[in-house]
């Protein structure tokens, strides 16, 4: 058991999609926010595996993304 966050862009208030406008004609170009994703959680990690208490290391060894 431990602690389990799913979410993705939209669920947070990030649009799924830009607009842009090319030659007068407004497109929809979809965002890939995989790289922006992988970012944040290899710094939490790194950030969470600093700062959790320590007492047996279980908790600090449960941690992965």
């Amino acid at each position: 058991m431990g602690l389990y966050v799913e979410f993705d862009p939209v669920s947070i208030g990030l649009p799924e999609y830009l607009e842009q406008e090319v030659d007068e004609e407004v497109i929809s170009v979809e965002i890939d926010y995989a790289d922006a994703c992988d970012a944040f959680v290899e710094t939490f990690l790194k950030i969470s595996t600093k700062i959790v208490p320590v007492d047996t290391g279980f908790l600090r060894s449960t941690l992965s993304a």
